[in-house]
C-alpha cells in the first residue's frame, strides 16, 4: 500500500529537462528601490545555471474509493490515446426489516414489473468541433452484478481488479452531450427481469438491515464501450441533492421501491488508459529518459517529475531570495486540438521516497500564494516555490524532485502536453533576489 505524507498519489515514472541561462538585470523600476543604495536593490533574472531533469511517469495506481463524483466513459485522445472509466457502487436500504408483502394494499402475489438504475450525470467531457459545439460522442453502457463486497472503510486503487459476474444485467445508450443539452442529464438503464424478482422475491432474512442486505447483492459494476470513433466521458455525481442515484424496483404496476446509494456505500473507481495517441506512446512512459515533451492528464494518467540540479553556486552568493518562480510552458491547450480542456491547475509535492511524498513549505500560505494555475495567455504554469527554494539553499529542504499532478486528479480527465526544450520552450527558474 503506498505511503504519502499528505497526499494519495501514484507514481511511475521519469523525465528530464534542462535549462539556458538567459539574463540577470537590476530591477529598477520597483517602487521604493530607488531610496536603496545601488548594492541593494532587487536583481531579476531568468537563471539557466539551475537545471531541471523531468520525466514522464505513469500514475494508474491512485486511490480511488470513497468520492462519490466518478467518471464514466470511453473516449479517444489523438494525443494521448484511449481513456476509459468505470465504477463499482454498493446500494444501501433505507429501512431495516423490509417486507414487500406489507408494502400492497392488498392480498396479491408479488410481481415484478422492472427495475431502473438512476444516476445523475455532473459534467460531461470528448471533442468538440471548431464551432465551439460539443459533437454527439455515444457510449454503450454494460451494467453487471459484482462478485465481491466492497468495504467503504478499505482504499482502493484504480488497478483494483473488480470481480463482477459476465453475465450482463443491462445496457443502454448514451449520449451525455445530447442529455446536457436537453436538460435531461440523468442515463436510467433498464436492468433484467431475473435480477427484479430476484430482490423482490428474496427470503425476508436478507432485508433485516444493510449488513445482510448487502452480502445479499453487493452492488453493481458500470462501464462502457466506445461508438464510432469519438465517445465522451461524463462525471457522475452518485450523491446528488436534487436526484439521488438510485435502483428503483417497480412490482405489482403501482408500486416501487427505492435502493440507494448514499453516504455510506462503498464506491470504487477503475481508470483505464491505452497509450497510443498521436503524440505519446507507452514506450516514452517510464523509460527513464529525458523529453522535450511532457505529458499530464488527471484520472489515473501520466504524471511527471522535476528533478532540480546545480543550484549549489547559489548557496554561497551571499544573497536573499525575495522570490522564484518556477515556469513551465505548455505546448498547445484546448482552443488548438479542440479535444478536451488544458489542466486548471497542477499541484507539486516533495518527492522524499518512492511512493513517500511531502508538500512544499509555500503550500502553507494559499492557494493564491503558491499558483500552478494554467495562464491562457502566456501558455504556461507558474509556481511560486520562494520558500521552498530558499529552503533548498540553506540545507532545511533536502529533496530536490518534485512530483506534478493535477488538482482534483481522480475526477477530472484533463491533459495537458508541456515542453522543456530549448529557448522559450523550456522550464524555467525565474529569480529575484537581493544582494547582501
Amino acid at each position: 500500500m503506498k505511503k504519502t505524507l499528505f497526499y494519495n498519489i501514484p507514481i511511475l515514472a521519469f523525465l528530464t529537462f534542462a535549462s539556458i541561462f538567459s539574463s540577470c538585470k537590476k530591477e529598477n523600476s520597483i517602487i521604493g528601490l530607488d531610496v536603496q543604495p545601488a548594492s541593494d536593490k532587487m536583481i531579476v533574472c531568468i537563471d539557466s545555471t539551475v537545471v531541471f531533469h523531468a520525466y514522464n511517469i505513469l500514475d494508474d495506481t491512485i486511490k480511488c474509493s470513497g468520492s462519490p463524483n466518478v467518471l464514466l466513459g470511453s473516449y479517444t485522445d489523438p494525443v494521448l490515446g484511449q481513456f476509459d472509466a468505470s465504477f463499482a457502487a454498493q446500494f444501501r436500504i433505507p429501512d431495516n426489516n423490509v417486507v414487500f408483502k406489507n408494502i400492497l394494499e392488498e392480498e396479491a402475489p408479488l410481481v415484478a414489473d422492472r427495475l431502473v438504475l438512476y444516476l445523475d450525470v455532473d459534467l460531461v467531457y470528448g471533442n468538440k468541433k471548431n464551432t465551439g459545439e460539443i459533437s454527439n460522442g455515444t457510449n454503450k453502457i454494460h451494467v453487471y452484478r459484482l462478485k465481491e463486497i466492497i468495504n467503504d472503510t478499505l482504499d482502493y486503487y484504480t488497478n483494483h481488479e473488480i470481480k463482477y459476474d459476465y453475465i450482463e444485467v443491462g445496457s443502454t445508450f448514451f449520449s451525455p452531450y445530447t442529455a446536457v443539452a436537453d436538460k435531461n442529464a440523468e442515463i436510467s438503464i433498464e436492468l433484467s427481469n431475473e435480477l427484479a424478482n430476484e430482490l423482490l422475491l428474496a427470503d425476508t432474512s436478507n432485508y433485516l438491515n444493510n449488513e445482510a442486505f448487502t452480502s445479499f447483492f453487493k452492488g453493481l459494476y458500470v462501464t462502457t464501450d466506445i461508438m464510432g470513433t469519438e465517445g465522451s466521458m461524463s462525471r457522475l455525481d452518485l450523491l446528488s441533492t436534487t436526484s439521488h442515484s438510485k435502483l428503483t424496483l417497480f412490482f405489482n404496476e403501482k408500486y416501487h421501491y427505492n435502493f440507494y446509494i448514499n453516504s455510506n456505500s462503498a464506491i470504487i473507481s477503475k481508470f483505464d488508459h491505452d497509450y497510443n495517441g498521436l503524440l505519446c506512446n507507452i514506450s516514452e512512459i517510464n523509460d527513464n529518459i529525458e523529453d522535450t515533451m511532457l505529458f499530464n492528464q488527471g484520472a489515473g494518467g501520466v504524471n511527471n517529475y522535476i528533478k532540480i540540479d546545480n543550484f549549489e553556486h547559489w548557496q554561497d552568493s551571499n544573497i536573499a531570495i525575495n522570490k522564484a518562480v518556477l515556469v513551465i510552458p505548455v505546448d498547445f491547450d484546448e482552443n488548438d486540438d479542440q479535444y478536451t480542456p488544458t489542466i486548471a491547475r497542477m499541484m507539486l509535492y516533495t518527492v522524499i521516497e518512492e511512493d513517500l511524498f511531502g508538500v512544499p513549505y509555500d503550500y502553507l500560505f494559499g492557494d493564491e500564494y503558491v499558483g500552478g494555475y494554467y495562464d491562457a495567455d502566456t501558455k504556461t504554469y507558474r509556481f511560486n516555490l520562494t520558500r521552498y527554494f530558499q529552503k533548498l539553499l540553506n540545507g532545511e529542504e533536502v529533496y530536490n524532485k518534485l512530483k506534478m499532478i493535477p488538482e482534483n486528479t481522480k475526477i477530472i480527465p484533463h491533459r495537458s502536453v508541456m515542453l522543456n526544450g530549448t529557448g522559450e520552450n523550456k522550464i524555467k527558474l525565474l529569480l529575484t533576489y537581493t544582494k547582501l
